[in-house]
């Protein structure tokens, strides 16, 4: 039955954005990859004639590699990266990502600490010294080693490791965060500790953020995350005289008290490279610079393939990404105590996120564009959390087309609000806020109309931007297009005529998750609509329940009316004799 939610968005598309909802499986590829790593770590250098690989990092990157791993070698397992690199001449350093991507290095500058990430250092058995310049200053920098030693810096004072898993919590502003120095090594960070007069303790980051603090009264549990306390051995005690007992006897193992702080969390924010210094709120904004960040949006866009089949199509998995990144931003937004919204802080390793690294700074395509490519070049100025708006808005008005495009352009930048904080804490709380796609129209209810305050009809309009992109079965365990391909890539209202002109089928356990899996926990069987008039099906076009049921309602679905395809067995189209299909809408109100 055709349902009355879309009556005042059939001729136009409201212009905000919701990203499609993921929920991510682990690939036997990437569980593979971390087997393989985890034995390259234990075993001897892999070697190839006179040359070899040594573990330069096991848990980071070389500093220089600003654009968060290239893949220029390869989509790659860990050991093939390793003998690509040493065939190659210019290659004297390689990273490889738990996704496979390898990366090759003509020198190495620096330490960034990223978990799943491994760098070896090519080594010459036939010479004495390092292939590179820069390694003897690389090489003694160790994400391994810092985390498990003492740093000595002088006769009488050093740097102790306090927390080996975490920070102190008694860090109350924004601006203190990542106070002594951002992107540094773990060494750099205790150096800069010990000559700061005020630094007690000093906490680092997996982003590289060393933050000083002069007491440290609270423990917070950060995996990834590691605490240092000033000593002075001249006086045998440590450098701060407001370290409470309690917390000092806390054991660097110990768990947090609050469940909702304890375990390890990535954001964007901790993702994206900054080499000039991040602001966290935007301080001023002109025409000119919104006109380049925008510019620099629309030149990733034209920097992937132009090819759009029912295999391929780059441009609309990299619109479709930024715009999904853009709504997982939001869609944490917690009214009862003003948390999440647009803040550039959701949790990149929670299945609902699954596939975002990639546009954000993995890169797509085999020229691994991403938004950190254009990030980078503003970030001094603009904060990551005004940046992801702004790139969702420009990827909607780029995609457009004649007039549309105009009026969105200008419309975006009239009315564009400047001045979002990015999130310097973690946000566990986002976790499971998303709309879960087989709760149908109870979870649109639940996170558009009663967290975000919008009506059933901005609603049904915000669906809107699943005209762009698609669902992948690595990622959310979903598969299809929301129209054709080509489409896919447009910022149109072909989502809504799909909704309407073509026959849905319930398309039951896309992903192939067994029933014994499914009961052990291994997976969840995930179930969807797909297009089934004629032959139709081979395009793989799709949707959700959360899509669907804005039309149409269930007919014979224990009276609660809520479509869902797991336990339907008919299907949904509107009947070729509806002349009027706002008639057949107003019916049904």
């Amino acid at each position: 039955m055709v349902r009355g939610l879309l009556r005042s968005v059939l001729p136009s598309i409201v212009a905000v954005f919701l990203p499609v909802r993921v929920e991510a499986f682990a690939t036997e590829r990437v569980v593979a990859i971390d087997r393989q790593l985890a034995l390259l770590k234990e075993n001897q250098p892999l070697s190839v004639g006179e040359g070899e690989m040594q573990v330069l990092y096991d848990a980071g990157r070389c500093a220089n590699d600003l654009l968060a791993l290239s893949g220029d070698l390869g989509e790659l397992t860990p050991e093939e990266c390793q003998r690509e690199c040493l065939k190659s001449a210019q290659c004297k350093f390689a990273s490889h990502s738990r996704r496979g991507l390898c990366t090759s290095l003509s020198f190495c500058e620096g330490y960034r600490s990223w978990e799943g990430l491994i760098t070896w250092q090519k080594i010459n058995n036939s010479e004495s010294t390092s292939s590179s310049t820069d390694a003897s200053t690389s090489a003694s920098i160790s994400a391994s080693s810092n985390t498990s030693e003492e740093g000595s810096f002088s006769s009488n004072v050093h740097m102790q490791v306090f927390y080996s898993d975490g920070r102190c919590g008694a860090i109350e502003a924004i601006e203190d965060v990542g106070n002594l120095g951002r992107g540094i090594s773990p060494e750099a960070c205790q150096q800069r500790c010990v000559d700061a007069p005020d630094c007690k303790f000093a906490s680092l980051g997996t982003s590289g953020w060393c933050t000083s603090c002069s007491s440290c009264h609270e423990y917070r549990q950060r995996d990834g995350f590691i605490t240092w306390k000033k000593v002075d051995e001249s006086s045998g005690s440590t450098m701060s005289s407001s370290t409470s007992s309690s917390s000092s006897s806390i054991p660097p193992t110990a768990a947090a008290s609050d469940d909702s702080t304890s375990g390890s969390f990535d954001s964007p924010q901790w993702m994206m490279d900054c080499p000039a210094g991040a602001v966290l709120t935007t301080p001023c904004m002109s025409g000119h610079l919104y006109d380049a960040m925008t510019e620099s949006v629309h030149d990733l866009i034209r920097s992937v393939s132009g090819v759009c089949n029912t295999e391929e199509c780059e441009q609309a998995d990299l619109a479709g990404c930024i715009l999904r990144m853009a709504g997982h931003d939001f869609m944490d937004y917690d009214p009862s105590t003003g948390t999440g919204g647009s803040d550039a802080c959701t949790d990149m390793g929670h299945e609902d996120n699954a596939g975002l690294a990639e546009c954000l700074y993995l890169g797509v395509s085999n020229r691994r564009v991403s938004l950190q490519d254009a990030y980078v070049k503003f970030c001094d100025q603009v904060s990551l959390a005004d940046f992801l708006v702004l790139a969702a808005e420009a990827v909607m008005s780029f995609q457009s087309t004649g007039q549309t495009r105009e009026f969105l352009s200008h419309g975006f930048k009239s009315s564009f609000l400047w001045g979002r904080t990015t999130a310097s804490e973690s946000c566990e709380y986002s976790a499971g806020s998303l709309p879960h796609p087989e709760d149908s129209c109870n979870a649109v209810e639940r996170v558009f109309v009663h967290a975000l305050g919008l009506s059933w009809e901005q609603a049904a309009a915000l669906m809107g931007v699943h005209t762009m992109g698609r669902a992948k079965p690595e990622d959310s365990g979903y598969d299809g297009w929301w129209s054709t391909p080509e489409h896919s890539r447009t910022f149109n209202n072909d989502y809504f005529v799909s909704l309407l002109a073509k026959a849905w089928c319930p398309e039951t356990n896309v992903n192939g998750c067994s029933n014994a899996d499914e009961g052990a926990g291994f997976c969840t069987q995930k179930n969807q609509w797909q297009r089934c008039e004629g032959d139709q099906a081979q395009a793989h076009e799709m949707m959700l329940d959360t899509d669907l049921c804005l039309i149409y309602s269930d007919q014979a679905g224990g009276g609660n009316g809520i479509l869902q395809a797991k336990d339907d067995n008919c299907c949904a189209w509107v009947h070729s004799f509806t002349w009027d299909v706002e008639d057949a809408i107003a019916a049904n109100d």
